[in-house]
């Protein structure tokens, strides 16, 4: 019988880490009581990014451990030949940038495959990918600068639809990250999604909570030239616990100002409407429920001596801890 496989391809910011924590930590109990494997094959930490890497532009995501497609392959078939399951479960949000999704099809060849894309608010989503990448150091760009080049992602519509154009509508499952679908927990929320039963006695993992403060950001920018490798690993994460301490006023929460926010998804408008037409079993074209803008916010102004020095004394309690 052919394998269903549920390919998880984001996007990113949507609890994807947690999703693919609890799949890496649960697989033995998922296969045993559920029907899912969630490979081995593939792998780099808790997601299967070594399977994305196959499909990424030359260049792109340099952090990624490179690995033969046969290899691969033969790895992840001979994993489910000694598997009992059902269903598998093949999760990175790297795949969100696929270059090929014919490539992808081929690769996966002899599975039934589903596509699940959980999207994200585009305002919300990119503020929060902002904070990322400059936390990991993937920009040194202001806020307009860096919101400019991102305009080419925002089209859900057509990233979404190329997945469809290749693997059919039918096996495309939208998730909608907003509150009222996280209300019963994210794993819950992945399972429906998927259109797998929620596990009994599902054990929700902790959402994580790596988002720095805008004073802490603005202290690791300004080490990141003193600063690499295991050493500014450290220090982020010593940040994140003075984060989760010490969180922003309200005020500086978001990047972008109500009225860019604005913009975003009245730019968006057309697309996410497309989407739901096409994707949702409502068909009435709305994708986001919730589309409260806050309009709590001042521009940041900036680290003064004062944060910078209690920084410095809360990082160096930690480093001896």
């Amino acid at each position: 019988m052919t394998k269903r496989l549920i390919l998880h391809v984001g996007q990113s910011k949507t609890g994807t880490s947690t999703i693919q924590d609890f799949f890496a930590h649960n697989r033995r109990r998922l296969g045993r009581e559920a029907g899912v494997l969630y490979p081995q094959a593939g792998r780099q930490g808790a997601a299967h990014h070594r399977i994305a890497a196959l499909f990424l532009p030359a260049g792109n995501a340099a952090w990624i451990r490179r690995e033969d497609a046969a290899s691969l392959r033969a790895s992840l078939d001979e994993e489910v030949a000694q598997s009992s399951a059902d269903t598998v479960v093949v999760s990175s949000e790297a795949l969100f940038n696929a270059r090929s999704i014919d490539d992808v099809r081929t690769f996966f060849d002899g599975f039934t495959v589903e596509i699940l894309v959980i999207l994200r608010r585009q305002d919300r989503w990119l503020d929060s990918l902002y904070q990322h990448q400059l936390k990991v150091g993937e920009t040194d760009l202001e806020p307009q600068a860096w919101l400019a080049a991102r305009a080419s992602t925002l089209n859900y519509a057509g990233r979404v639809g190329r997945w469809a154009d290749v693997f059919g509508d039918a096996h495309l499952h939208i998730g909608v990250f907003e509150p009222a679908n996280l209300s019963g927990g994210l794993m819950a929320f992945f399972f429906r999604t998927a259109g797998l039963p929620v596990p009994a006695d599902l054990d929700e993992p902790p959402a994580r909570n790596e988002r720095l403060s805008r004073h802490a950001l603005a202290y690791l920018r300004a080490a990141r030239r003193d600063l690499a490798g295991p050493e500014r690993q450290r220090l982020r994460r010593a940040l994140e616990q003075w984060s989760q301490a010490n969180p922003d006023p309200a005020p500086w929460r978001f990047f972008f100002s109500p009225a860019e926010r604005a913009d975003i998804l009245a730019r968006c408008a057309a697309g996410n409407a497309a989407v739901a037409r096409r994707f949702l079993p409502s068909g009435d074209g709305v994708l986001f429920h919730d589309t409260a803008i806050e309009t709590a916010f001042e521009p940041y102004p900036g680290l003064s001596p004062e944060a910078a020095a209690a920084i410095e004394r809360a990082v160096a309690a930690m480093a001896v801890e």
